[in-house]
């Protein structure tokens, strides 16, 4: 008998076997995402051959990509807040919503406001949210996204005019789809700069015969566009120069990214023990097989692409986990300080004497070290504030405290 045919049960039956069914898929899910929660938290996907999470779940579980986010999502906030997977396995909660609910949940709400979300739709968790968590209002504005064109007698008499659009609000984003085996269908919707850059691309052309369509132009676009970011990211060119020998430690030389590049087909090379090699092609970093720490130099023979995951696992496995951590953490603090020092200096940069000081003939160092030695003046006039920094520049047997100012 076919198990999917249902005509021989009663309607009892299959009321009641549709609702079994339903809890059991809802506790299967809760068990599905507190598996991914786990794997996502060990990163068991980076042996497995995958850049991220995201890689696993399209590519070794067979979720379509937007179905893979939103488990990932939910999963990394049930990770936070387990009361959601016991939730989820009760109906109380859907994907959406528990989405939806993520930015929002802290340790001193989640309770509560998971309580007050269970078994609502979607839209009431939105409206639940609007008010719990209220924004200011957005100005009303109203735009014309495009209006039908009307043929002028000219144009209807054979004479094209160029119609340069507005920018348009709200519009879909693009979308690629196959047509035939080489054939695809692209529909975007552009700007009035974009349509005015590709107005001119076409006259520019001037007469050639035959006139490029927009098609061919957009594709001789790409053209210098992957060439230029080609150039950028493996150094590649028709005209290689001679290699040159660099002493720079860990430096991969132009000739050689360009040979590991081909070599591995500009894709991460990690197989895992089943086989598996990963699929990520983006942001791929250079990987010296033996590490330059350990004496390996940077020839092509020792120099392979990774992605920043398996980069970052190969690393762990040849110095260790916790010294890895530390290095981390070390680049994480370097980061912070760069970024505090590069504030503390756009700040100096935007006070209003700097100007005043320029025009003195002085050099912009010296007038950010008159600011930091002055110390906070916001609440004195400019003309104090110019001379406590002068002062502060004078010569030392023309020293003057600037606190006497």
């Amino acid at each position: 008998m076919d198990r999917f045919s249902l005509t021989h049960l009663t309607d009892g039956a299959i009321l009641h076997g549709l609702k079994a069914n339903l809890a059991k898929e809802r506790d299967a899910l809760a068990d599905v995402l507190a598996h991914i929660a786990e794997v996502d938290e060990r990163k068991l996907y980076v042996p497995a051959g995958y850049g991220s999470m995201q890689d696993y779940c399209v590519h070794e579980l067979q979720f379509s990509r937007d179905a893979a986010n939103k488990r990932i999502h939910a999963a990394r906030a049930g990770l936070g807040f387990p009361a959601i997977f016991e939730r989820v396995a009760a109906g109380a909660l859907g994907l959406r919503v528990v989405n939806l609910l993520a930015p929002y949940l802290t340790s001193e709400n989640a309770a509560e406001l998971l309580a007050a979300a269970s078994f609502k739709t979607r839209e009431e968790v939105q409206q639940l949210l609007g008010e719990r968590f209220p924004q200011q209002a957005v100005p009303t504005i109203i735009e014309p996204i495009g209006q039908p064109q009307t043929l002028t007698p000219v144009e209807a008499a054979g004479q094209q005019s160029v119609v340069v659009p507005g920018p348009l609000q709200g519009v879909a984003k693009p979308q690629v789809a196959p047509l035939a085996a080489d054939l695809y269908k692209l529909q975007l919707t552009m700007t009035g700069a974009m349509y005015a850059k590709l107005r001119r691309a076409v006259e520019l052309f001037g007469r050639r015969k035959p006139v490029p369509d927009e098609a061919e132009i957009l594709e001789l676009g790409l053209d210098l566009l992957v060439r230029s970011l080609e150039k950028q990211k493996f150094a590649a060119t028709d005209r290689p120069r001679a290699p040159r020998y660099r002493p720079s430690v860990g430096h991969v030389p132009a000739d050689v990214q360009r040979t590991v590049w081909e070599r591995d087909g500009g894709r991460c090379t990690f197989t895992s023990e089943d086989g598996t090699r990963c699929p990520a092609r983006m942001d791929l970093e250079w990987d010296h097989i033996v590490p330059v720490a350990k004496g390996g130099g940077s020839e092509a023979s020792n120099v392979r692409l990774r992605c920043r995951a398996h980069n970052q696992y190969e690393a762990e496995r040849a110095f260790g986990k916790a010294f890895m951590e530390h290095k981390r953490e070390q680049a994480r603090a370097a980061a912070a300080k760069r970024s505090a020092e590069k504030a503390a200096r756009k700040a100096l940069d935007d006070d209003e004497v700097i100007p005043w000081l320029r025009k003195l003939g002085v050099t912009m160092a010296e007038a950010r070290f008159a600011l930091s030695e002055c110390g906070s003046m916001a609440e004195l006039t400019i003309e104090t504030r110019l001379k406590r920094c002068l002062a502060v520049l004078a010569p030392p047997h023309r020293k003057v405290a600037p606190a006497l100012q």
